[in-house]
């Protein structure tokens, strides 16, 4: 019987510096040189990830945008996406654009990964953009009419990042309430702000655990996380792990808790349970 394990990456996976410690890459590496099936499921995309994921000796491809991409991280390319269909998506634009809402919207025309954008207001939006607007892998554009423009590409994902919680769940309800939108709303891991997705009802990171399972040829699965949107990772999986450091109510819905992101707690559990074909 193969087990594949699937971990999330901030907050799990990651120090809080948003990097791999040496001691996590020597110890995965040594596993996956001896055919350990490992992969990671985060809301990144691969233009944020693939620097970080760079020194591990990864085969399986990745799950992106919190399920809306699955990613060939040997390739380098785009197995899978998952949209709104464009009903939905013209709903989503037409609520930041009649309520004049700065929003970030990510979607895929032409094999590309191209974000839009209007304005960046907030501190909290503008430090998130600045920090990713040079890297490969996806494109900036600003535009001035999200409707117009998102119809070039099919909508995987609308982000706000935004600097005041209340704003936050506001926009969290009346996203939530279109239908086929489901939506997350969390405190960003490593600055201050809050940030809210909407992406296609059932787009979850458990939503792509059949896919990986198919490709990895595993029997069962066991999920590494530790946020609110690992919690359909869960569900989806046989086993689950929370790390020390994660919310509590995400701990509650684990399996097991494990040791924290800063002490290398996915990969020291991995050391001592992880079952290699």
């Amino acid at each position: 019987m193969s087990t594949l394990y699937v971990c999330d990456l901030d907050g799990t996976l990651l120090t809080p510096k948003a990097q791999l410690s040496p001691r996590t890459v020597t110890i995965l590496n040594r596993l996956l040189d001896r055919g350990l099936l490992f992969t990671v499921a985060t809301a990144r995309t691969p233009a944020t990830a693939n620097g970080i994921l760079a020194p591990l000796h990864l085969r399986l491809p990745a799950v992106f945008l919190t399920g809306a991409l699955v990613y060939d991280l040997r390739r380098m390319q785009t197995m899978k996406t998952v949209s709104f269909p464009p009903d939905t998506a013209r709903c989503v634009c037409e609520a930041f654009q009649i309520l004049r809402k700065e929003a970030l919207l990510y979607t895929f025309c032409d094999n590309q990964l191209i974000v839009y954008y209007r304005e960046l207001t907030g501190s909290f939006e503008q430090k998130f953009v600045k920090e990713r607007m040079d890297q490969p892998y996806k494109k900036f554009v600003q535009t001035q009419d999200y409707v117009r423009s998102t119809e070039n590409g099919a909508l995987m994902m609308a982000l706000l990042c935004l600097d005041d919680e209340r704003d936050a769940r506001e926009w969290y309800r009346a996203l939530s309430v279109i239908p086929g939108v489901s939506c997350y709303l969390y405190p960003n891991e490593y600055h201050q702000g809050f940030t809210v997705e909407a992406f296609p009802s059932g787009c979850d990171k458990g939503c792509q655990i059949e896919t990986l399972k198919a490709y990895a040829g595993a029997s069962r699965t066991v999920a590494f996380g530790d946020n609110f949107n690992d919690i359909s990772l869960f569900e989806a999986c046989d086993e689950s792990c929370a790390v020390e450091n994660a919310v509590g109510f995400v701990k509650e819905r684990a399996t097991r808790v494990i040791g924290s992101n800063c002490e290398d707690g996915v990969a020291l559990w991995l050391e001592q349970h992880a079952e290699i074909p």
